[in-house]
Order: structure tokens, then C-alpha cells, then sequence
């Protein structure tokens, strides 16, 4: 008697995906399911994550209805010397697919000083947040990713100098910001979207009327947090607002 192996529930494109450690850490599973399916992520060891014990892989889908489906994934940044493996598990029916995504480590000795403002940079070092604003290393961003709150702001009496945030998406955790009286023209923050206290008072904005605050795509200016900043300062004889604009996360 012929056997006949079981039909097919899943059918899918690749199982085989490799993100970068910082910059391109996203890619999309692309796959057709018969009938309902699940998703769920599972690491090498029982602490489900890197050596900090932390997931590290999301995906912005658990299960779905039958059809053609895409799923994406996106890895936070690996600040490891050594590369490290997460497993994807597609089930339908009576079938699984696992999906192995490995993503890269860091050289050791790698420079991140390029992704600062060398103002911002300096004051990083004079808040001992780095030892060296000219040489920012690979352990240095890994716990500034972890940084919970950070105050650079200035004072009436002496006035910040920041003109730039550049790197401070690098903050990853953040969910204080304060930077009240500096130079700003404007901030992004889009990719800060723990932040949950923001004090941004007293920067020059446009000079004229505006503050630009880029926040994420999400972020609800009708119900904006309690501790963020929401009204409006003077600044040089000008009274300067905020102005919300939205970007995607990346």
C-alpha cells in the first residue's frame, strides 16, 4: 500500500535569516497557511535571551487566519563581541516550521563616536556616560542603552550649549529626558518610545514661534504624559511652542 505523506499546511519562503548587530535588524517571514497558525519565539537556553537574559527577537504577529502572510521581526542591537541565534516557530495544523534568525555581534575595538554630536559627546563625558567623548566604545553604548533617565540640562545662570542630540536614539530605555535650557533648534525623539518624562523648556526652537519635537508614530498629543513637556516658553521676547511631528520607529 502507497503511503502518502500528510498535506502541507504551511508553506514558506525562507527559514534561514541573518540580521546585522546594529543597523539592519528587521526582515519579514513571508509564508501561506491553510488554516489558523501561531508564532512563538524560542532561544538556546531556558533564560530566552543573550547572555543578559533579556529577548532580544520580536515579531509583530502571534498567530493569524488562513492566507498569505508576512510577519516581521526585529532584533534590538547586539552590543556582543559574539553573534547569537534565535528560533521562530510557525504552527499550523499539525505542522511546524522553524525559522532560524541569527544575528551578528560587534567587532570589539569598533568607534561610535561618528553617531554623536561632538557637543552632545562632551557632555556625555563630563556626566561620566563615557570616558572619552573622541572614543566611544562598544561597552559604553551598551549601557547607555540601558539608561533609564539622563539630565543635560542647563541653568539660568549658565546655559547649556547643546545645538544637537544626534545619537540620542542610542538611548534605547530612556524614559527621562531632561534638556531644558540649551540651544536646541529642535529634537527628535521618534526613536525613543519608553520615554515617558521629557522637560525641553527654554531651547531657542525655530527662533520665532516653534519648538520641532519629532515623537513617534503611536505618540497621542490629546493624552500626552503627565511629566512630558506640553506648553509653551518664552525665548528671546518670542513666545515658542511646541510643534509635534511623527516618524516611524525604525
Amino acid at each position: 500500500m502507497r503511503i502518502f505523506p500528510p498535506p502541507q499546511s504551511l508553506t514558506v519562503e525562507q527559514t534561514d535569516y541573518t540580521l546585522d548587530a546594529f543597523e539592519e535588524r528587521t526582515a519579514t517571514a513571508a509564508f501561506t497557511a491553510k488554516d489558523d497558525w501561531t508564532l512563538s519565539i524560542v532561544y538556546d537556553n531556558a533564560e530566552a535571551g543573550d547572555e543578559t537574559g533579556t529577548a532580544w527577537l520580536t515579531a509583530d504577529a502571534a498567530g493569524g487566519a488562513a492566507g498569505e502572510q508576512s510577519v516581521g521581526m526585529s532584533a534590538v542591537r547586539n552590543f556582543q563581541a559574539s553573534p547569537r541565534t534565535a528560533y521562530v516557530d510557525l504552527v499550523c495544523g499539525e505542522q511546524t516550521v522553524r525559522l532560524t534568525v541569527t544575528q551578528t555581534g560587534l567587532s570589539d575595538d569598533m568607534d561610535f563616536t561618528a553617531l554623536f554630536d561632538e557637543t552632545f559627546a562632551q557632555k556625555l563625558q563630563e556626566r561620566d556616560i563615557v570616558a572619552e567623548a573622541e572614543k566611544i566604545t562598544m561597552q559604553e553604548m551598551q549601557s547607555m542603552a540601558a539608561m533609564a533617565e539622563l539630565d543635560i540640562s542647563g541653568t539660568y545662570s549658565n546655559p547649556g550649549s547643546l545645538t544637537s542630540l544626534r545619537g540620542i536614539a542610542y538611548f534605547e530605555s530612556l524614559t527621562s529626558l531632561n534638556c531644558n535650557l540649551n540651544q536646541l533648534p529642535m529634537l527628535d525623539v521618534s526613536q525613543n518610545t519608553a520615554l515617558t518624562e521629557l522637560e525641553c523648556e527654554d531651547n531657542p526652537g525655530d527662533g520665532e514661534s516653534t519648538f520641532p519635537l519629532t515623537v513617534w508614530n503611536d505618540f497621542n498629543p490629546n493624552n500626552i504624559f503627565d511629566y512630558f513637556s506640553k506648553k509653551t516658553w518664552e525665548y528671546g521676547g518670542k513666545t515658542i511652542t511646541i510643534q509635534y511631528e511623527y516618524k516611524t520607529a525604525e
